[in-house]
């Protein structure tokens, strides 16, 4: 008889890379289909897929979760749910997080309380999801990285990066206002703010035509690198980040990082980059300033990250984890 699948749910044919290497890790030991939910209208489809599984992997505990974990449950099957950060902040004052809505906060509340298995991707959303559904046995599997993809390998430059899509919403949750104040005070320093661009407030546009500031839009995984081997410094100023994975990748790359206190980034940063209050133009403009040549930070931002978020122990840890439920 042919092995069941492990049904991959997730909400976008174009998942971000974190979640399609989850979905390179699983089919690299066990047979994997993928399905991609959009609307209610993909509810039956969703019912049909999830009778056909052995487990079901949803990354996010959205609306796509809440469905498959109810027809696990209906089909005595095993589920898992990844907690990745959005799904369970509240942040009325920057507008941000699912839990903003009461119908969303029911469904996360629910697919992480009846999951068989929740996990989340840092201590600090664990923290945000066991006080949303006060169940105590959420554990934590961190990102992993691969140090030698992402290693230092292009002579260092005074630059400056950020990355992460460029919209109204990101200038306060990203802290991309905070970054580009920062660069108008520090008009010889050179900058790269690198991700899609939406439209911005007339008020702030003139940011991003600073003249030494580069704003390159998206570009390939491969330029993405070449930005993270010639910079020295990475910023991730941000009012929330549930992990801050192009910041571990950055920091692979030997940037060194400067962030704020905010959700997980303590986690990921330790003592290996220098932290500044959120909001605070001057006195992150004056940490850049100050630590662009400090290359001891960078080389040990990047044996920080290769020691606690190696890709071979995600990889071990979600094998296991769907090996336990299989048996």
């Amino acid at each position: 008889m042919k092995e069941r699948p492990i049904l991959f749910v997730h909400i976008s044919r174009s998942p971000p890379s974190f979640v399609q290497k989850d979905i390179e890790i699983l089919s690299s030991e066990f047979p994997v289909q993928t399905f991609y939910y959009s609307s209610r209208s993909d509810v039956l489809r969703l019912a049909s897929k999830v009778a056909r599984s052995a487990i079901v992997f949803c990354w996010f505990a959205w609306d796509q979760a809440a469905w498959a974990v109810r027809f696990s449950r209906l089909l005595a099957k095993k589920s898992i749910v990844i907690i990745g950060g959005f799904d369970v902040v509240h942040m009325p004052e920057i507008d941000y997080g699912n839990l903003l809505s009461k119908r969303s906060t029911r469904r996360t509340k629910y697919a992480i309380l009846k999951s068989t298995r929740p996990i989340a991707v840092s201590e600090s959303i664990r923290g945000d999801a066991v006080s949303l559904t006060g169940r105590p046995d959420i554990d934590v599997v961190y990102h992993g990285f691969d140090s030698e993809k992402f290693r230092p390998a292009a002579e260092k430059q005074d630059l400056v990066l950020t990355v992460g899509e460029i919209n109204e919403s990101n200038l306060q949750r990203k802290g991309l206002l905070t970054f580009l104040k920062a660069a108008e005070l520090l008009p010889d320093t050179k900058f790269a703010a690198v991700g899609r661009v939406r439209e911005l407030p007339p008020q702030h546009r003139g940011l991003l035509s600073l003249p030494n500031v580069e704003v390159p839009g998206f570009v390939s995984d491969e330029d993405l690198l070449d930005y993270m081997q010639r910079a020295k410094v990475y910023v991730q100023v941000s009012a929330h980040e549930g992990f801050g994975c192009s910041l571990a990748e950055a920091m692979l790359c030997e940037c060194i990082p400067i962030v704020t206190s905010r959700g997980a980034l303590p986690e990921v940063v330790g003592k290996a980059g220098h932290y500044v209050r959120y909001g605070d133009v001057a006195a992150t403009a004056e940490t850049i300033a100050n630590s662009i040549d400090d290359l001891d930070k960078g080389r040990e931002a990047r044996l920080r990250v290769k020691r606690e978020f190696p890709l071979a122990k995600r990889r071990e840890k979600l094998i296991e984890l769907v090996q336990s439920l299989l048996q």
